[in-house]
């Protein structure tokens, strides 16, 4: 088993379904969509998980991915659009007959927007098995959504195996086994109204509190305002990158 310098876990959905929005709905609104009527049905390569890969990847980084999906996976071509930008996908699990999920993301021309899920396969992950041959090898571990038991699992062996660990989104949305994550986890990637959610739940006030149960760097990303910093040394605010215009923001914050 070669040496991997990344390995990016979790499973949510892999495909993406884009809509430019020419209005931001209010309840009970109707909205058009600014866009060419062919793109509708366009469909997109994504996931957290494999959005990370394909990054790292592009920057050099010996990056491998592991994840369940549906047998779309295969026929799709996404297999093969990971292999040409260098993932090692052997940690992939493809189940027969099973399909994987679709996000529908709806966004402004200001960039604001949400998403829709089917999470497909993913939403079932109890059965699922963490790669333990890949963790092994890898130097960085990233844990993405669904936090379940199997990215636990997966987050367990890479402390074990004396790897970096990462976690990247929605931590809360784990319940009770969010303080392990993060017992367990020496970076945290998070979006602010994500980390209000987390404080919340274990019933802590300040973002530096969690460092105190292991962490050791938070990284709170706060939109177009920029990202927040901490550490045991304090806290820092980084300013985000001005832009003219804003023509898609999916995938930036994996970015």
């Amino acid at each position: 088993m070669p040496k991997l310098d990344l390995l990016s876990i979790g499973a949510w959905a892999p495909y993406d379904h884009l809509f430019k929005l020419a209005s931001y709905p209010q309840n009970g609104d109707t909205v058009t969509l600014d866009m060419p009527i062919e793109e509708l049905e366009t469909t997109y390569f994504g996931d957290c998980s494999a959005n990370i890969a394909v990054v790292a990847a592009g920057l050099g980084v010996k990056t491998g991915l592991a994840m369940v999906v549906g047998e779309d996976f295969i026929s799709t071509g996404y297999h093969d659009h990971l292999v040409s930008h260098n993932v090692d996908v052997s940690a992939v699990e493809v189940r027969r007959g099973e399909r994987s999920g679709h996000n529908y993301l709806y966004f402004d021309k200001n960039g604001d927007g949400f998403c829709v899920s089917h999470q497909g396969i993913a939403s079932e992950q109890s059965d699922w098995l963490a790669p333990i041959k890949q963790i092994e090898h890898a130097n960085y571990v990233v844990l993405n959504e669904k936090f379940s038991q199997y990215t636990l699992n997966s987050a367990r062996l890479a402390k074990g195996a004396g790897a970096v660990v990462a976690l990247n989104g929605m931590v809360a949305s784990s319940g009770e086994m969010a303080k392990e994550f993060i017992q367990l986890v020496d970076i945290l990637f998070i979006a602010q109204s994500e980390l209000v959610d987390l404080l919340s739940l274990l019933k802590i006030d300040k973002p530096e509190q969690l460092i105190m149960l292991g962490l050791k760097t938070i990284f709170a990303t706060q939109g177009k305002n920029g990202s927040a910093l901490y550490t045991e040394q304090g806290a820092e605010f980084v300013p985000s990158v001005l832009v003219e215009n804003v023509l898609d923001t999916t995938g930036a914050g994996d970015s």
